[in-house]
């Protein structure tokens, strides 16, 4: 079964979506979008309903809203451009744990990476599409969508160094 093929059939049964919505969004869906997104903009699901549903089945935690502030130094963990490509951000610790905003829960690769990039143990943390690179100036979403933020990153970590 596909990721896809798991994911809508764990909404459908969940009520969330009936079949039908599910074959108009993956037709519609635009890549990168996730499904969540891409339901939303046809008026089908709400986001965070689907963000939340598939948390729950994979027993993950879900961030619901707007992202918290994060402390530059969690922020430095992870490079600006791979939280941009993979959709991710470093939120912070829990015990152990580095506590990892992602749009895609099923894609372990990206958690496997972080962990490998940051010699950190890491979790995901489940976030929608649009909390995550929305328009949200007090959060680190930032680093997401705004090129000069990210390169304003760059240079204060080289200063640092």
């Amino acid at each position: 079964m596909t990721t896809h093929g798991f994911i809508g059939q764990l909404l459908i049964r969940a009520g969330v979506i009936d079949a039908a919505g599910l074959a108009r969004a993956l037709d519609a869906r635009p890549n990168p979008d996730t499904l969540g997104h891409t339901l939303a903009a046809l008026g089908l699901a709400d986001e965070s309903v689907v963000a939340a549903t598939i948390a729950s089945a994979l027993h993950l935690e879900y961030l619901e809203g707007e992202l918290p502030a994060v402390d530059n130094d969690i922020l430095a963990l992870v490079p600006a451009d791979f939280c941009r490509k993979r959709r991710v951000v470093p939120l912070g610790y829990q015990g152990n744990f580095l506590r990892l905003a992602v749009t895609d829960p099923m894609d372990e690769s990206v958690v496997q990476d972080v962990r490998f990039l940051t010699g950190k143990k890491t979790v995901a943390v489940v976030v929608t599409q649009s909390s995550l690179i929305g328009d949200l100036p007090t959060t680190a979403a930032n680093i997401l969508c705004m090129d000069d933020l990210c390169e304003s990153r760059a240079v204060s970590r080289r200063a640092v160094s």
